[in-house]
């Protein structure tokens, strides 16, 4: 992955972290273990990649732009920026049916 980083990041597989969240930033880890076991995954893992990318060439508003790519010895990582909730939370906080539309729109352009 171009422009990747040495990750500085705390963790190992055995702790089951998937999400890290530190200085302001979300970090999506993927660890190799679980990469060489499982065929999908690295699927998974490709597809976000891309779409994080293709999110940061178009500078999205509505897609999480990946911000640097961590590799460390056990893992490798996406920086995005983290939002205060996500587009699940925001919905169960606010169920008012007049915003839908535009909710619907907005996802809709960053797919």
């Amino acid at each position: 992955m171009e422009g990747a980083h040495q990750s500085h990041l705390n963790i190992n597989s055995y702790e089951g972290k998937r999400i890290v969240f530190e200085d302001g930033l979300v970090y999506k880890v993927f660890f190799f273990e679980d990469l060489a076991k499982d065929q999908g995954k690295v699927i998974w893992m490709s597809n976000d990649y891309a779409v994080l990318r293709k999110a940061q060439k178009a500078n999205s508003q509505y897609v999480s732009q990946l911000i640097k790519v961590l590799i460390g010895a056990s893992h490798v990582a996406f920086a995005m920026k983290r939002f205060e909730m996500s587009l699940r939370d925001y919905l169960e906080d606010h169920r008012d049916p007049r915003h839908l539309g535009k909710i619907l729109q907005m996802v809709a352009e960053g797919v």
